[in-house]
């Protein structure tokens, strides 16, 4: 389909739209066409027409699991949790066992009420069910025990990654073993390991991103590495490129995670001023941080004495959980 060809292939967004709103009216029922343009429209900040598409997939294909899980993501990134909640419900009413979708789950309730439990639970059944299913979740198992400062459940996820990295599906990016190994240990004080382990994900990072110049992930992942080696000027200049190469006005699906990223950067290499004005820009986009993770990710440890920070963190929080 030249829609599907123009959007992945290029990220000629316009084009897509296009070609795919042209092959609506020869399938006008056709959900997945809705799904796609959608799917487009995320990409461009075209928010209401999002809602409009993803809801008009639903509509006509309620029992699609594809069209299901889609469009709950979609929400739960613009923040709409109850609505991802109920399509990411319906979707398991299809495939009870599926672990992806039990994964967005935890994770919708986590980002909605900084609960990490409720986010560990699905992901630990999941690794339960055999090898590839667990692998299919060690990073976002990682990640869980990186928020809850639980050493002993970081080394039991790092177990699950295997020695070739392991993709990361919520910024589309290819994370090496390396990188996992090299953060936990620089988390939890083992500074002979982080820097061994860091110093080797680097030197991946680098090849990664001058065989891809234009891979804002490969960047922004290197700006990341840096600061924890503490090579601070670089890490910065890093992260920069990351979101001048993919910034929001040109994907608003990920565009949102390279500020964010850059923003964990600044408070590593401990300018809290600039740290604080990304996340500042990071929570007012649709698709920005979460309240969970503003709420609990050890990123942020150097800002929670800091005024700005948490009125950052209040304004993310349902009114519930706040006090939490």
């Amino acid at each position: 389909m030249k829609g599907l060809y123009a959007y992945h292939g290029f990220r000629d967004y316009d084009r897509a739209l296009a070609e795919l709103n042209l092959a609506t009216q020869l399938l006008p029922n056709e959900a997945r066409l809705y799904m796609v343009i959608g799917s487009v429209d995320r990409r461009t900040a075209r928010w209401k027409e999002a809602d409009a598409n993803f809801k008009r997939a639903v509509e006509l294909d309620p029992r699609n699991f594809v069209v299901l899980m889609e469009a709950g993501s979609t929400f739960q990134g613009m923040r709409r949790y109850a609505e991802a909640r109920r399509l990411y419900e319906q979707a398991l009413s299809i495939l009870p066992n599926d672990p992806f979708v039990s994964y967005l789950l935890g994770f919708n309730s986590f980002a909605q009420t900084a609960d990490t439990t409720e986010w560990r639970k699905p992901l630990q059944l999941i690794a339960q069910q055999g090898p590839e299913a667990a692998r299919g979740v060690a990073f976002p198992l990682l990640v869980c025990s990186w928020m809850q400062r639980d050493k002993s459940e970081a080394e039991k996820a790092l177990a699950l990654i295997p020695a070739e990295g392991i993709a990361n599906s919520f910024d589309e990016a290819f994370v090496p073993r390396e990188f996992c190994v090299g953060r936990t240990a620089w988390l939890f004080g083992n500074k002979e390991l982080a820097q061994t382990a860091l110093t080797a994900a680097r030197a991946i990072f680098e090849r990664m991103t001058r065989e891809q110049p234009d891979y804002a992930q490969g960047w922004s992942y290197l700006g990341l590495t840096d600061a924890m080696l503490g090579r601070c000027a670089e890490a910065i200049q890093e992260g920069k490129r990351a979101c001048g190469i993919l910034p929001f006005t040109k994907d608003s699906w990920i565009g949102s995670i390279w500020i964010t990223n850059l923003a964990a950067i600044y408070t590593r290499c401990g300018d809290k001023e600039a740290a604080l004005e990304q996340l500042e820009k990071s929570v007012k986009l649709p698709t920005g941080i979460t309240y969970g993770e503003l709420k609990k990710s050890p990123d942020w440890d150097a800002l929670r004495g800091d005024s700005r920070f948490q009125k950052l963190v209040a304004s993310l929080a349902p009114k519930d959980t706040s006090s939490k």
